[in-house]
């Protein structure tokens, strides 16, 4: 007798596979994260220790975002299929990209200056900003703001998924701040069916609020955007 089926269990993972556009079983998704330079040694250890890491490192909230990602492709993709990377590689159309962060990360601006998506923009001046709808979603720069006022401001990020007819998709998720990139990252895991159902196959970019003070679970959707003409 043949193994029974879960039909359920098998249309979610189709309906995750394309809403990942993981089509193809061979396809590979990029996670690319913002470096930090500079030296890093364990806490315990003194200054001048050569048990330290000297190479760049990524971002503590920028990582438990990947994590998310990472989590929800391990349900449709071989692990080794999927690379956690820097920004110097850029895009590259026949794989899928995540971009973490905003600001930090070289890849998002570049690929937004060289898209021009008009679904959303960044504008970064002595505050930085989300621009969608013709809404406004702003905090103090957050580079230098004291750990105090940082916590005491609303902080906004966007999840966003755009491509070209001829390209893989790249997804967006990216915080003002580093709070609001690792809250984007968890909600892209846990609500991934409420955004296929709210769009499908089109780009798109959704606007996430997080209330001061901070619950990764505590977010409110500010603003949506979508385009029908570049659907899958």
């Amino acid at each position: 007798m043949a193994p029974r089926v879960n039909t359920t269990v098998a249309a979610t993972e189709g309906a995750l596979r394309g809403f990942l556009g993981a089509g193809e079983s061979s396809r590979r998704f990029r996670l690319i994260l913002p470096e930090f330079g500079g030296s890093a040694r364990l806490n315990d250890e003194a200054s001048g220790s050569g048990f330290s890491y000297r190479g760049n490192t990524f971002a503590e909230r920028d990582t438990r975002a990947a994590s998310h990602v990472q989590a929800l492709l391990d349900q449709v993709v071989d692990i080794g299929n999927v690379t956690l990377e820097g920004t110097g590689t850029g895009i590259e159309q026949e794989h899928v990209s995540f971009l973490f962060g905003s600001r930090s990360n070289r890849a998002t601006q570049t690929f937004l200056q060289e898209v021009g998506t008009g679904l959303f923009q960044f504008a970064f001046t002595d505050t930085w900003t989300i621009l969608c709808a013709g809404q406004r979603f702003s905090l103090p720069d957050p580079t230098i703001l004291d750990p105090v006022q940082y916590a005491a401001a609303d902080d906004y990020g966007v999840i966003a998924r755009v491509r070209s007819a001829a390209s893989a998709p790249v997804f967006m998720i990216a915080g003002l701040g580093g709070r609001a990139t690792e809250g984007c990252g968890l909600y892209f895991r846990e609500h991934w069916v409420e955004l296929d159902r709210a769009f499908g196959s089109q780009d798109f970019a959704l606007v996430l609020k997080f209330s001061a003070p901070f619950d990764v679970n505590r977010v409110e959707q500010v603003a949506s955007a979508w385009d029908v003409a570049r659907a899958f």
